[in-house]
């Protein structure tokens, strides 16, 4: 259905719907306009890059459509100091870590922010858990915050955010056709009357095949042929008026088959999730303060997996009525939070400014129960003969109904003085019904020199509070939590020194974290679970630059080199580097990306030991044209030289987890 609606969207793109404006795009992003960008999410207040206090990392929509990059997870390569690669769980989700840490698979230790709305999840925590593959269709700016940032958003601001501004301002339509079958379309639209209220509607669809992978199958100790069939349904609607702005956004995901917790059963597995979010804005009027915004809203997630956990024929002999049939259970687990804000600012004279806010949020878990096809209960106290459903599925674990309370509140004063030097001290106090109260520090301050040059220093600590599915215990045979986790905390030191000369921008960020009660993924009985435990600091270097080789020439670069990981970070590289060359001309721009991750190790059956994965290098390549007006058309090649390569499972997966071959895929966008 969904590619029946492709084709007829496709074969709708008539001459009268492209009749409007001549574009004015440059089809390129120049060092000015990279320079003039305005950072928030590492003060709240705009900021321009080399006054921000944070290390931080920028693109655009024009640049990241020139880079031919449709999601989230393949634009984090490009940032210094985040990586992101499959890690074998599930096809839906591209897990990545930020400065060489992250724990499980849904990226917990950093926030994702759209609008300056969270869109994690109170049982995972992240974002590629929530909305994987988060589209990027409609995406203005996209913001790569490093370093600690609880003082500010707290919780899971743990090494890092991401900030994703929407564009309300867009009228387009895209279709694409590319390998494995994948269709897709992206629309923009946006329209304002002579009241002011203004309406913009965001809406994406996709339908893959999916990639063919021959893969180790755990349960038959052989190779498998399985496949990564996925479908994607975004849409984000927007209306504003005045001072009030509402907005609404759905996305969905589903995936058939493949690996699901480093089990493969392409005939059994099943994963989808279904993310909603109603959110409302309102500036307030004061005559006190420069700025007050209340905001509120409701997140909702729906999430059912479908796994097989044992062999064929495993419990034959033990189970009554015999039956050569896998154990298999069914989950779906209902989340729900509902939060408030209040975010306001006030300037007592050009040189001093403060921010500050409140924040309530309420995460419930529904009531969930665990569906099996055997008495699971009976099976894991070798109870025997274990009874079998006859193909029916009933519950084998209930859950009672969770419902937490998280206040915080934040302070942030900043200081102007001497020759624009920048003193920034923050605060934030978060209290939880279900652990003890946190203060998170910061301080930053920001010198500059020889006209266009910055040193800054920060420093400032941070935390996570163990999420859901990391402190609730369960009775299934994948993972468990601990109830007696305690929230985690890193401090960390940071220098960086940069500035533009001439035709180039460049960055480099010297750092250093300490953690404390850190949270370390484990197994006991093959089960993965997770405990507070003493782990080694980190320490590393980034560095990034930006340069205008000529008219309609530029070159972006980027490297990252960690002194130290933990021992829990054994899965991320030491070494990355993303190069990003493009080229334009007065109809054409061509885009060439690369990406370098060096080696890796993947967990082994064998206790404490891994095996060593190689570093991996993959090439990108984009060609667009524009044509009738507006209208354009691309073409992209995403791995290019088809290389094979495998990172590091979070299972146990001999080998690793594959990733995505090379794919080619053609655009046809009309915009007016």
């Amino acid at each position: 259905m969904l590619k029946r609606f492709l084709i007829l969207a496709l074969l709708s793109l008539s001459p009268a719907a492209s009749q409007g404006e001549e574009s004015t795009d440059l089809m390129e992003l120049s060092l000015e306009e990279l320079l003039d960008m305005e950072v928030v999410s590492a003060t709240i207040s705009p900021k321009k890059l080399n006054t921000v206090p944070a290390s931080v990392t920028i693109f655009n929509s024009q640049e990241i459509n020139n880079m031919g990059l449709s999601t989230l997870e393949e634009l984090l390569n490009f940032a210094p100091g985040y990586q992101s690669a499959k890690r074998g769980d599930s096809s839906l989700a591209t897990p990545y870590s930020a400065r060489g840490r992250a724990i499980g698979t849904s990226t917990s230790e950093v926030i994702v922010l759209l609008d300056g709305r969270r869109i994690d999840n109170a049982t995972s925590g992240g974002q590629s858990s929530s909305i994987p593959g988060l589209s990027l269709a409609n995406i203005e700016t996209v913001e790569f915050l490093r370093g600690p940032a609880s003082s500010l958003y707290g919780s899971n601001a743990f090494l890092g955010v991401i900030n994703l501004t929407s564009s309300r301002e867009r009228n387009d339509l895209s279709v694409s056709i590319g390998s494995h079958r994948t269709v897709s379309a992206q629309a923009n639209f946006s329209q304002s009357n002579a009241q002011g209220l203004t309406v913009s509607l965001h809406a994406n669809l996709s339908d893959s095949d999916g990639e063919s992978f021959r893969l180790f199958n755990n349960f038959t100790g052989q190779q498998q042929l399985a496949r990564t069939p996925h479908q994607t349904v975004d849409v984000d609607l927007h209306f504003s008026l005045g001072a009030t702005s509402l907005s609404l956004l759905h996305a969905e995901r589903k995936n058939d088959s493949f690996l699901i917790a480093g089990n493969l059963s392409p005939e059994i597995n099943r994963n989808s999730r279904d993310f909603s979010m109603l959110s409302f804005e309102h500036a307030l009027a004061s005559e006190l303060f420069d700025s007050l915004k209340l905001s509120a809203g409701l997140k909702a997630q729906e999430t059912f997996t479908q796994t097989q956990t044992t062999p064929f024929g495993a419990l034959a002999s033990i189970s009554q009525p015999s039956s050569d049939q896998p154990v298999i259970l069914k989950a779906k687990v209902e989340e729900y939070e509902p939060w408030f804000r209040l975010d306001g600012s006030y300037a007592s004279n050009s040189n001093q400014s403060i921010v500050f806010g409140i924040e309530y949020r309420n995460p419930q878990l529904e009531p969930n129960g665990i569906l099996g096809n055997y008495d699971i209960a009976a099976l894991s106290q070798s109870d025997f003969p274990v009874d079998y459903y006859q193909g029916e599925f009933l519950s084998i674990s209930d859950s009672d109904k969770r419902s937490d309370d998280i206040f915080g509140t934040y302070f942030q004063f900043e200081n102007t003085f001497a020759n624009s030097n920048t003193l920034t001290l923050g605060f934030r106090y978060d209290d939880f019904s279900y652990a003890s109260a946190r203060l998170s520090p910061r301080v930053a301050y920001v010198h500059p020199f020889l006209d266009s040059a910055f040193l800054k220093l920060v420093w400032g600590e941070a935390y996570r509070t163990p999420k859901l599915s990391e402190r609730v215990e369960s009775t299934n045979n994948v993972q468990t939590g601990n109830s007696a986790l305690k929230p985690e905390t890193v401090t960390t030191t940071e220098l960086i020194l940069g500035g533009n000369w001439r035709n180039a921008y460049a960055s480099v960020s010297l750092f250093e974290n300490t953690f404390r009660d850190a949270i370390v993924q484990t197994f006991v009985d093959d089960i993965r679970t997770f405990r507070n435990a003493h782990q080694e600091g980190s320490s590393g270097i980034e560095a990034e630059t930006f340069l205008q080789l000529g008219e309609h020439s530029t070159l972006r670069l980027s490297a990252t080199h960690f002194f130290d990981l933990p021992q829990s970070s054994f899965r991320d590289s030491r070494n990355l580097a993303s190069l990003s060359y493009n080229r334009s001309a007065e109809n054409w721009n061509i885009n060439l990306g690369a990406v370098y991750h060096s080696s890796q190790r993947n967990p082994s059956p064998v206790a404490g030991q891994h095996e060593k994965l190689p570093g991996y290098a993959t090439v990108n390549a984009t060609f667009s044209y524009r044509i009738r007006n507006s209208d354009t058309i691309s073409l992209k090649a995403h791995n290019a030289f088809d290389k094979t390569y495998y990172t590091a499972s979070q299972s146990i997966l001999p080998g690793g987890a594959p990733n995505p071959g090379r794919s080619i895929t053609a655009t046809y966008t009309i915009r007016w």
